[in-house]
């Protein structure tokens, strides 16, 4: 249930947003602070007495693998955002330029 609200939640504030994002830009930026989280958590890892090798590339790994799932859906959602503002704007220019012609 918690992970439904997240991504239902996901969907209206991408709906809510004021600015156009670059969906592209935004993913980019979302992977770079993802990467920089994951090798961050790999050296705190291999710090720790006790961690192997394997926990030091297992646990970025997977920590990654749940950041990046969320930050694609919400590239997906601008996306279509995107899409769909484009289609309307064409519709919008479309019967304009009708309504002048005619």
């Amino acid at each position: 249930m918690g992970v439904v609200a997240a991504y239902q939640s996901m969907t209206v504030s991408v709906e809510q947003e004021q600015e156009d994002i670059s969906p592209k830009k935004g993913l980019k930026a979302t992977l770079i602070i993802i990467i920089l989280i994951a090798i961050a958590s790999g050296m705190l890892n291999s710090a720790i007495d006790g961690y192997s090798m394997m926990n030091t590339f297992v646990m970025p790994g997977i920590l990654f693998i749940c950041c990046i799932i969320p930050a694609y859906y919400v590239f997906r959602l601008r996306k279509k955002e995107m899409t769909n503002w484009m289609m309307i704007k064409r519709h919008v220019n479309i019967k304009v330029a009708f309504f002048l012609v005619y």
